[in-house]
């Protein structure tokens, strides 16, 4: 009854986690300002063109490089326009870095000949991003409503999305990689 168990099916949660990490990329954008919000539509169009073009690593490369470059653009304005303490900016730095990292992970996630190629990247990278989704959107989505909402109603809101996200992302999901026709692993297997 053994067998291979993996199979390079399409990644099966893009719902769910578009609806944990592009409202984190948004909040990153509304705290940067229009330059990150240039920066990450330019990478996007010029990545689509490429996998239209069928220059699969190379799309894969601008993904990378699109995530990279706002995230820098996002450090450079955070750090050179804000004169909040030094931990804030750090605390926002990383959480926005942490951001981008899930995002270009399942960006990857998008490209099948990943799943192909490299099977243990693409399981690690959907377990990443599954995983990783909601603590990080509770963060980011609380930096991004504290930008549009009056504090006082900030709680209400929050409470809303995070028990929405949880109901998308805190409970236990099969891979999407995962070959159920292959059958049950013998026991103590895996």
């Amino acid at each position: 009854p053994g067998g291979v168990r993996y199979a390079a099916f399409d990644f099966a949660y893009n719902g769910r986690v578009s609806l944990a990490l592009l409202p984190c990329l948004a909040a990153m954008v509304a705290l940067a300002g229009r330059s990150c919000l240039v920066t990450l539509t330019i990478g996007a169009m010029v990545a689509y063109s490429m996998d239209t073009l069928q220059f699969r690593e190379g799309a894969f490369a601008c993904s990378w490089f699109t995530l990279v470059a706002t995230h820098t653009v996002f450090a450079v304005s955070l750090f050179a326009s804000s004169d909040a303490p030094i931990f804030l900016l750090s605390s926002l730095f990383f959480a926005a870095a942490g951001a981008a990292a899930l995002a270009g992970m399942w960006a990857s996630l998008q490209f099948k000949w990943i799943h192909m190629q490299h099977p243990p990247i693409a399981l690690l990278f959907e377990r990443c991003v599954l995983t990783a989704s909601l603590p990080m959107a509770a963060m980011m989505h609380t930096l991004g409503l504290a930008t549009l909402v009056p504090v006082s109603v900030l709680p209400y809101y929050l409470a809303v999305i995070l028990v929405c996200l949880y109901a998308c992302l805190g409970v236990p999901l099969t891979s999407s990689f995962h070959n159920a026709r292959v059958g049950a692993p013998a026991l103590g297997g895996g």
